[in-house]
């Protein structure tokens, strides 16, 4: 019976191009979170002159929330988005 051929030793997680797979992600899940967040803030700034409140579904439901709660939520994501496209420009190889 002959031996067989060990397992190929699987590829570095820091190999290029991981690396580089996993920096275009983090710049397209960046720039989802701004644009997440920038919908966020119309929204709330619209319901400030229908109402005072963001809903998700039927008016009056349990997921109404007023505007002066989802405004800081959606420019927490903005702020979160930006600061990761920051880093992720600034951490170039």
């Amino acid at each position: 019976m002959a031996d067989r051929d060990a397992a190929p030793k699987p590829r570095p997680l820091f190999a290029p191009e991981f690396t580089a797979r996993r920096r275009r992600q983090q710049f397209w899940l960046m720039l989802m979170c701004i644009a997440m967040g920038v919908g966020v803030v119309i929204d709330a700034l619209h319901s400030i002159g229908h109402g005072g409140m963001v809903s998700n579904g039927p008016r009056g439901g349990y997921l109404s929330y007023p505007w002066w709660i989802v405004a800081p939520i959606g420019l927490f994501a903005i702020g979160l988005g930006v600061f990761g496209l920051v880093s992720n420009l600034r951490e170039r190889d």
